[in-house]
C-alpha cells in the first residue's frame, strides 16, 4: 500500500464500487459544469447506475483494476484503468491501458491525493505490459489539463461531438458594414461589454482608464469595429521585441465581436486591420493566444491562417 500523506491506497474491489458512488457524482456534477454544450445532463442516480455498470464491466476484463484512496475511514479518491488488446496504430506495449475515472473528493484536493492515485496506477501497469496510459478529459477543463500536463501527459488526439443526424442549413448572415478605428474614450460603455464577453467584466470608467494607457504606450494599439455608430469588435495590439528575431512579434492580446454581430465578419475586418497596423510597424508576425476552452477560436484562427505553436506557460507576479 501507498501512503499520500494521511490517505492509504489500495485496490478497490467489484463488489465495493458503491462505496465511491459519492465520488464520481461529484465528477459527474463537475462535468456538467465544464462543459454546458450538450444538455441535459443525465439524473444523478441514473448517471450512477450506467457508470457503476460500466465500471463492473471494464473490472472484468484481466488486468484492469481499480484503486481507492482512504483517508479517516472514507474514500478521498478512486482511480479505475481498463485494459484492452494492443493498440492498432501505435506499437505501445502488450496491452492497451486507459484511466477511466481519476476522482478526489473536494475537501482532499490539494493534498497529492491525485498524484498519489497516478503514481499507484503506473506501479501497476508495468508488469501487465503496458507502455502508454491514455486518459481523456473535456476540453474546457482547464484543472484536468493542468494535472496532466504536469504528471508528463501530452496532448494528443480531439474527441468531437457533434448531431447525429446532419444540422439544418441556414441561410448566411449577410456581411456587417463596419468601419475600423482606433477607439476613443466614447467607446468605453460598448469596450466594457466587450471586455465582459472575455471573462473580464470592468466598469465603463475602468475600461476607458486601460484605453487611455494603450493608446499612450507606444508600440500598443487598441481598435475597435464600429457598425451604426456603436463598438460592436474590439481588438488590442502590443508590439513585443524578441532577441532571436531580427523584427518584432505583433501580438493580439484581445479580440472580441459583440454576440448579435458574430458570424458576420466582424472578426476578420478587426484581424485585417490588426495585419496592416502590424506591417505598418515593422513586425515580421502577428501572434495570438487563446486559452484550450475556446475550440470554435481556435477553428478560426486556423482558418485565418495562424498555426499552432506549443504550449504557453504563464507564472503571475
Amino acid at each position: 500500500m501507498t501512503r499520500p500523506g494521511a490517505a492509504v491506497i489500495r485496490e478497490l474491489a467489484a463488489g465495493e464500487l458503491h462505496r465511491v458512488r459519492a465520488l464520481w457524482l461529484d465528477l459527474h456534477t463537475h462535468h456538467l459544469a465544464v462543459d454546458p454544450s450538450i444538455r441535459p445532463g443525465v439524473p444523478p442516480d441514473e448517471s450512477w447506475a450506467r457508470r457503476a455498470a460500466q465500471y463492473a464491466e471494464w473490472l472484468a476484463q484481466p488486468g484492469a483494476f481499480a484503486l481507492v484512496a482512504e483517508r479517516d475511514g472514507g474514500p478521498a479518491g478512486y482511480a479505475v484503468v481498463s485494459i484492452g488488446p494492443p493498440d492498432d496504430t501505435y506499437l505501445v506495449g502488450r496491452v492497451m491501458a486507459r484511466l477511466e475515472s481519476l476522482s478526489v473528493a473536494p475537501a482532499a484536493r490539494g493534498a497529492g491525493v491525485g498524484g498519489a492515485l497516478l503514481a499507484a496506477v503506473r506501479a501497476r501497469l508495468g508488469a501487465l505490459g503496458a507502455e502508454i496510459l491514455f486518459v481523456s478529459a473535456f476540453s474546457a477543463n482547464a484543472g484536468a489539463r493542468r494535472f496532466h500536463l504536469a504528471h508528463g501527459f501530452t496532448a494528443s488526439q480531439v474527441l468531437y461531438v457533434g448531431p447525429a443526424a446532419a444540422p439544418a442549413s441556414r441561410p448566411p448572415r449577410p456581411p456587417a458594414a463596419v468601419e475600423v478605428r482606433d477607439a476613443a474614450p466614447r467607446d468605453e460603455e460598448a469596450v466594457a461589454g466587450l471586455l465582459a464577453e472575455l471573462g473580464a467584466p470592468v466598469g465603463p470608467g475602468e475600461a476607458a482608464r486601460r484605453l487611455a494607457a494603450i493608446q499612450a504606450a507606444p508600440g500598443h494599439a487598441a481598435l475597435v469595429a464600429v457598425a451604426d455608430g456603436t463598438a460592436i469588435g474590439l481588438a488590442a495590439l502590443a508590439l513585443v521585441l524578441r532577441l532571436e528575431d531580427g523584427r518584432p512579434s505583433a501580438r493580439l492580446t484581445a479580440l472580441a465581436v459583440a454576440p448579435a454581430w458574430r458570424e458576420r465578419g466582424v472578426a476578420r475586418a478587426l484581424l485585417g486591420a490588426s495585419e496592416d497596423w502590424a506591417r505598418r510597424h515593422g513586425a515580421g508576425r502577428l501572434e495570438v493566444t487563446s486559452s484550450g476552452d475556446r475550440p470554435a477560436a481556435h477553428a478560426a484562427y486556423r482558418a485565418w491562417g495562424f498555426e499552432p505553436r506549443p504550449e504557453r506557460f504563464v507564472k503571475a507576479l
